[in-house]
């Protein structure tokens, strides 16, 4: 909860080979415990390693508790979030839409844990970019969770912070930034400057900076989390420290030609298409990537007109080539 992931892990698995010894593999609290080592995994970014836990977890959860119990609805929506982080959206929205309709069935509209299924199925239509769809889902669960969990709660954050990316992408720009501007310093507050959540929230609100023309602010924002940002964002994360360092890179460019700020433009929208490219939840392909190659565009572009016999034409041309030839 403190985002110390790696010391958390051998405790869980410690809990995890005690109860499979002790109590055996289908007992509830070794079925917790399995699934809880998977939540782990996940959320260091180990997506294939945390795989066959959530797998174990669902298969004993169906077979010894039932399809509606709680803590199977936990894992069929781990399942899902799973999918969802490995590129596969049509996969997991099955999933998803099984362990919402479950957990409004069985837990009540306002339960936590229904919330979740709900914000979850924001995230995911968000994702295939049904953004007119996600929107009902994030503000119903924001209303929830407000007055079910606080305004201070992490989930509650994120949620916040969902709904202010949504309508940034929306192009809602003054309406999103309220929200970007309570999830980061809430986040501050509550989890401290290097919590990932806290790190998202720097990224988004860099984003908005951004698009509303705020250049250096989003600079002076983006530049001291850096480091902590590439301390947390590794492993099958490391998008996330691309999408950082996108977002740096175009703040750069947009702020104008000076000759050592494009050059730290440069490496920046380089590393970010390098690793968008290798990601296993982006590759050459996906928006993200092909974001950060036109922003290399833009950035070319605007060195050639600042400097028109260095050649930057040329470089321009070589990446506008890498769009025209994706599908």
């Amino acid at each position: 909860a403190q985002g110390k992931l790696s010391e958390a892990e051998p405790y869980y698995r410690e809990a995890l080979e005690a109860y499979r010894r002790v109590l055996g593999d289908e007992h509830p609290s070794t079925l917790n415990s399995i699934s809880n080592l998977g939540a782990l995994l996940k959320d260091q970014g180990k997506l294939s390693e945390a795989e066959p836990y959530y797998r174990e977890a669902l298969e004993g959860r169906r077979r010894v508790l039932g399809d509606e119990h709680p803590s199977t609805l936990t894992s069929i929506n781990n399942i899902a979030a799973l999918l969802r982080k490995q590129g596969k959206l049509a996969e997991a929205e099955p999933y998803y839409r099984e362990a919402l309709e479950g957990r409004r069935r069985v837990l009540g509209d306002d339960h936590p844990n229904t919330l979740g299924s709900i914000n979850s199925m924001a995230v995911l239509l968000d994702s295939q970019g049904k953004l007119s769809e996600a929107e009902p889902y994030y503000r119903e669960a924001l209303e929830g969770r407000r007055r079910v969990l606080g305004d201070d709660h992490p989930n509650t954050l994120n949620t916040i912070s969902n709904l202010g990316a949504m309508l940034r992408d929306q192009g809602k720009l003054s309406e999103a930034e309220p929200y970007h501007r309570e999830a980061l310093e809430t986040s501050r507050r509550v989890l401290g400057d290097e919590h990932p959540s806290t790190l998202n929230s720097i990224g988004t609100m860099g984003a908005l900076l951004r698009d509303q023309g705020k250049h250096q602010d989003a600079i002076d924002l983006l530049v001291p989390a850096e480091p902590s940002a590439r301390k947390q964002f590794t492993g099958d994360n490391v998008s996330r420290l691309a999408a950082f360092l996108s977002i740096l890179g175009r703040a750069r460019v947009g702020l104008g030609y000076e000759p050592e700020r494009f050059t730290l433009a440069e490496a920046n929208l380089l590393e970010a298409h390098a690793i968008f490219t290798e990601a296993k939840d982006r590759g050459p392909t996906h928006k993200g990537t092909l974001d950060c190659v036109q922003r290399l565009v833009e950035l070319y572009t605007a060195w050639h007109d600042a400097e028109p016999d260095a050649g930057h034409d040329a470089t321009a041309a070589e990446w506008r080539a890498k769009l025209e030839a994706t599908p």
